[in-house]
């Protein structure tokens, strides 16, 4: 299993797996032990299909029933090691490369890019159990556009690629999920062709052909994104450091 989806299509690989849906969401066994739901759609693919029907236009983080903010650390009760507002600001580390030293430095966005390859790597510590996360992204619309975006969906690493031409292609690392207050390195990066790989920790974790085009590209966001508080997606809560976007 390769752990990727295109418009919300299972590809099966060595692994045994079953796919059972209602209505528009789909649960996939991988056939060890790891489960996740996906939902279905067309073009537009992914979970922006739609508008959240409760949806939170400020973007802040919902309580559970014990009045407990989610997206805290639930598992002691504590708040989030960082703030959604205070992490942003501490994110962005120092690029490799403004001292000279790396031939492709972290600029911070792939716009004129078009079909070329690129690289985006961080790390994320995080109990969030959010269902949709905003992790990193140059997006500014949720919807079909031009973008590139990143998040944690269902505690998975989940990508989508997107311009009005080929629409949207989006893929999903495979297990194990992300949201157990370790530290994990987060690698994306696409390859002359068009082969796009997530690396969770140093092993490859999904792949899929995306061959979208970006020109120009809205600035970077980390920790948000303009689907936040609009189809169920929420700001991150947790730590996210090591930010680099560069072209290769």
């Amino acid at each position: 299993m390769d752990g990727s989806f295109r418009r919300g299509v299972g590809r099966p690989g060595r692994a045994a797996l079953a796919v059972g849906c209602v209505g528009s969401i789909c649960v996939l066994s991988l056939g060890t032990g790891c489960l996740f739901t996906f939902p279905t759609s067309n073009v537009t693919g992914g979970p922006d299909e739609g508008a959240d029907a409760s949806p939170n236009p400020t973007g802040d983080a919902t309580r559970d029933s014990t009045g407990a903010e989610r997206g805290s650390s639930l598992v002691d009760g504590t708040p989030p090691d960082v703030s959604p507002v205070d992490a942003v600001s501490e994110r962005v580390a120092a690029s490799p490369g403004d001292d000279g030293s790396d031939a492709n430095p972290c600029t911070q966005d792939l716009s004129y890019i078009y079909t070329g390859p690129f690289t985006i790597s961080f790390t994320l510590k995080t109990l969030q159990p959010d269902t949709l996360i905003a992790l990193v992204n140059q997006r500014n619309v949720c919807n079909l556009g031009v973008f590139w975006d990143i998040r944690l969906y269902n505690s998975l690493v989940y990508v989508e690629l997107s311009d009005s031409k080929t629409g949207i292609t989006s893929l999903t690392s495979t297990c194990p999920p992300l949201n157990d207050d370790n530290v994990h390195e987060i690698v994306v990066s696409r390859a002359k062709g068009g082969l796009v790989t997530i690396t969770v920790d140093g092993v490859p974790s999904g792949s899929i052909m995306a061959i979208q085009s970006f020109d120009q590209l809205s600035p970077l966001q980390i920790g948000m994104d303009v689907c936040t508080g609009y189809n169920g997606s929420t700001v991150f809560h947790g730590t996210l450091k090591n930010v680099c976007v560069r072209p290769e």
